[in-house]
């Protein structure tokens, strides 16, 4: 199946990520198979080389899916980070992602990551949330304020 992902047919890749998206609704045991398998760096790299991000956002539970990688081993959470950076650069999908619910948690969670690279991505991508005070409020709950700081010495309200 990874083969058909990065084909350059778009009907067989779109075809190919459903039929993955059935089998990790399936069973849990389907998502691990999916981690083992390695899948998640293939859907990074699908990612870099096509616009699937507003799409992938909008999938019903794909954010949360992602988001939950988080929460694994280090190795997925590193994977799952990656995979959030780059669907954090769509307007869409950063807002999704920032309301995906325990997101907010995990990355402050990562953000004091003994993974140096780990602990850097997850910071990108609170600073990256950090555009909705609703985010900033988690944040702040999670013991994260810098976001919070940065906008009261801003003086904006």
């Amino acid at each position: 199946m990874k083969s058909r992902i990065l084909s350059n047919e778009e009907e067989e890749v779109i075809v190919s990520l459903g039929k993955l998206r059935v089998l990790c609704l399936e069973r849990e045991l389907h998502q691990e198979w999916l981690m083992m398998e390695d899948y998640l760096p293939v859907l990074v790299s699908l990612l870099s080389t096509k616009n699937f991000k507003e799409t992938i956002a909008k999938t019903h539970d794909g954010i949360k899916l992602i988001v939950c990688s988080l929460a694994r081993k280090i190795k997925e959470s590193k994977l799952a980070l990656q995979l959030l950076m780059e669907l954090s650069e769509n307007d869409v999908a950063r807002n999704i992602i920032g309301s995906s619910q325990g997101c907010i948690l995990l990355l402050v969670t990562i953000s004091g990551s003994n993974d140096p690279q780990a602990a850097t991505d997850a910071k990108k991508l609170l600073d990256n949330y950090s555009f909705l005070p609703q985010n900033i409020v988690q944040m702040a709950r999670a013991n994260y304020f810098e976001p919070l700081l940065h906008l009261l010495s801003s003086g904006k309200q």
